[in-house]
This record gives structure tokens, sequence and C-alpha cells, in this order.
């Protein structure tokens, strides 16, 4: 074996016995134009986290500011429901209802948001061709989330 070939593959040698360096987590995120966003974390082993460092709006009522688990999920009538849990609750919070369409074969991410003027819609691409979507917005809102308690 020459010396270059020897050299070669010591150092492949060297590079496979180096950690695995911790992939950088991807998100996505919206930002309203007060400053105030959300943003979610996507996977890492699975699980999804929504932040919001301010309170939103949705269809449903109020999310208030913080950090979620979230996962959709069909409810008792087959809909489709956006399910959010505080880190570390056993149950879920509240559900958030999600409108259910065709998602493009151009629709590359998992999770993204589409801004448009004052509100910010979640795209969560799913299984077969179906794309759920949520819409957020930073307008006051008097109507209270439904918990699910």
């Amino acid at each position: 074996m020459g010396v270059k070939t020897f050299l070669e593959l010591s150092g492949l040698l060297c590079l496979l016995a180096l950690p695995e360096l911790p992939a950088a987590q991807a998100q996505a995120q919206c930002e309203f134009s007060d400053g105030s966003a959300i943003v979610v974390s996507l996977p890492e082993h699975n699980v999804y986290e929504l932040t919001t460092d301010e309170d939103l709006v949705t269809v449903r009522g109020t999310v208030p500011a913080g950090a979620y688990v979230v996962a959709p999920r069909r409810d008792a009538e087959s809909d489709w429901v956006l399910m959010m849990t505080r880190p570390g609750d056993q149950r879920p919070s509240f559900t958030l209802p999600m409108r259910a369409n065709t998602f493009p074969a151009a629709e590359k991410q998992q999770v993204s948001f589409e801004q448009t003027g004052g509100s910010c819609t979640m795209r969560w691409r799913w299984e077969n061709g179906l794309l759920l979507l949520l819409e957020f917005t930073r307008s006051n809102s008097d109507v209270p989330l439904q918990s699910i308690h």
C-alpha cells in the first residue's frame, strides 16, 4: 500500500471516528408586524413544539402565550384538530379545529407558515396528500378556548 493510499484511509477512519454532531433543529416561524412570533420546532423524536411570545387568536378563541407540544389528530366527529398540551402535562390543554385541503407537489416542509396581512396560517403537510391549515391572528378576541378536560 502506498503512502498516499495509507494517508487517505487514515483520514477517512479519523472522520468516521468523530462523534456525530447534533442536527440543527429546523423551525418554521411567522412574525407579526408588532414583532411577536409563532415558532414551530420541527420533529425531535417526532415531537413538535409550538411557541408564541404573545397571546394569539384562532377561530376557536385565544391561545395564551407560551410553549405547547402540538399534534394534529382526528376528534370524536372525525374532524381534524390540533391538540395543544403544555409540556409536562399529562392531558391536552385544548384543541383547535383545522381545515383540511390537499397540498401541492411543491410543498416540501412538514410545517410551514403563510403570512397574509395580519394573520399567519400554519400549513401542516400530513400523509396521503392532506394539508391541514390553522389561522392565527394578533387581534383581540372575547371568545374563550374550549378546554377538553
